[in-house]
């Protein structure tokens, strides 16, 4: 079973990859189909940075990013900025590190004795069925949504 601290870990490797192939001069080519998507966060006022952000359709398309130090994530399907396929998705928003206490008895440092996942905006927000939140990204794009995270 893949959790989402392993989608998580996965999804900042490939942003950050792709990052720098961006900054690099090797951008992506917009997909004539797809519609360029920019997400903001926001969170107790202020934008969040290094938040993961995944849409998810009912007919499995899938478009992700990653939040800069303006709290917006340009979404993408294969590479970060790409664009999105027009349709309805859920979104969900991750902003979590699992912390981990190793066993001190333990000479290899490998025996993890206690796991804690700490999140930096509310945990339902995570999950696609709790977070409330979607967008419905058309043709006549460009779309720029914004989301204004609450604890409840």
């Amino acid at each position: 079973m893949i959790g989402i601290r392993s989608i998580h870990a996965a999804l900042l490797s490939g942003c950050a990859a792709a990052a720098l192939l961006v900054s690099a001069g090797c951008g992506p080519r917009l997909d004539p189909n797809k519609v360029p998507v920019q997400v903001q966060i926001n969170y107790k006022g202020g934008p969040i940075a290094e938040a993961v952000v995944i849409f998810v359709s009912d007919d499995g398309q899938y478009a992700n990013g990653l939040t800069g130090s303006d709290g917006v994530a340009r979404m993408g399907t294969s590479a970060p900025g790409d664009g999105v396929f027009p349709g309805q998705y859920k979104v969900a928003v991750d902003k979590s590190q699992l912390i981990e206490e190793s066993d001190p008895n333990d000479p290899t440092g490998m025996r993890i004795l206690r796991s804690q996942a700490v999140y930096h905006v509310p945990a339902r927000y995570s999950d696609f069925m709790k977070s409330g939140l979607t967008v419905d990204v058309s043709k006549e794009g460009p779309s720029d949504f914004v989301f204004d995270l609450v604890d409840k």
